[in-house]
């Protein structure tokens, strides 16, 4: 903070231009000046206010991290407006109060909003452990736990964890000849199976839950791994060899870097950005900009952004039916 803030930013909260007001307060939270904090947290937890006001006193408050803004962020998880933002942010908090709050209203997000908690509560050991525990109570079902989100916990590098996901999961890595077999195994039954009998529908819904945090074909789904929108034109082999093996080749573009806070965040996705104070990662939730002086440890991994074992989870109706939808577009 300039020694000289303090007092110019008192006669610019006074001067009646709102656009003005709103660029003070931002710059008051890169300097780590609270002292409008309290008013705008007031703005944003009182849905009866204009919602561009509201937008701003979200990005004020969710620049600095606010901490007293906690339970202000965690009753936007009620508001359809902010819900899906609140998510990305609550990521940020180490706070025991957070994975209840996204466990308790799993059931009622969007797809898109259950995708932003699970990797929120995939994100840290403090939040995985609850959602193992909300897994082994029932109150998650799980098949919500996908192989990327195993792996995601894997990356924490927890003990606990790991024995717990050991004991719930089992092997997830294969060895390269199981890959093959499963791989020859899967494309004959693709072959010889009657495609007119299986649902392309529900092969679409297989591939929102699966892979549509990472891939995009027509318009569902997300840009972080490849394209697939006309890729069924190479046929089931190059399919069930990605998704089998996604590891074998990895273009550079799609090698996964993993990104520990010192506060304890776990972030893994591809450095879309990077400048001298900050990187930005790009993750199946959305963008995280970190600064480089709040990075305990970067290391970029010889792994796929893409985890093994990501049909594991399916039957094998379920099965045909992703692949059916993924080789017709």
């Amino acid at each position: 903070m300039p020694p000289a803030w303090k007092k110019i930013a008192a006669r610019l909260y006074g001067i009646g231009d709102s656009r003005v007001v709103r660029q003070a307060e931002r710059l008051a939270a890169v300097f780590g000046d609270s002292s409008m904090f309290p008013r705008l947290r007031e703005t944003l937890a009182n849905s009866s206010i204009d919602a561009d006001a509201r937008k701003h006193a979200f990005a004020v408050l969710s620049r600095a991290l606010d901490r007293a803004s906690l339970p202000v962020f965690l009753g936007l998880l009620e508001d359809r407006t902010f819900r899906s933002p609140a998510i990305n942010l609550l990521a940020r908090f180490d706070s025991p109060e957070v994975p209840p709050a996204l466990i308790q209203r799993y059931e009622s997000f969007s797809a898109s909003d259950r995708v932003a908690a699970l990797n929120a509560l995939t994100g840290r050991a403090s939040f995985a452990l609850t959602l193992l525990d909300a897994v082994a109570s029932g109150r998650l079902k799980r098949d919500q736990i996908t192989a990327f989100h195993i792996r995601q916990l894997a990356q924490l590098h927890n003990a606990e964890l790991d024995k717990r996901v050991a004991a719930a999961w089992g092997k997830i890595q294969q060895s390269s000849l199981e890959k093959q077999t499963q791989t020859a195994r899967l494309e004959k039954t693709f072959d010889e199976a009657p495609l007119w009998a299986y649902s392309a529908d529900a092969g679409r819904e297989h591939f929102q839950k699966l892979c549509a945090q990472c891939h995009r074909v027509g318009n569902d789904g997300n840009r972080v791994g490849p394209e697939l929108t006309g890729a069924g034109r190479n046929g089931i082999r190059y399919f069930l060899e990605n998704i089998i093996d996604p590891n074998a080749v990895i273009g550079t573009d799609f090698q996964m870097t993993t990104v520990e806070t010192r506060n304890g965040e776990v972030i893994s996705g591809l450095i879309i950005n990077e400048t001298a104070g900050a990187v930005t990662i790009r993750t199946t939730a959305g963008e995280s900009v970190v600064a480089k002086p709040d990075i305990a440890r970067r290391a970029k991994s010889d792994l796929s952004l893409m985890p093994e074992g990501l049909l594991d989870g399916l039957n094998e109706r379920e099965q045909i039916e992703l692949l059916k939808f993924l080789t017709s577009n």
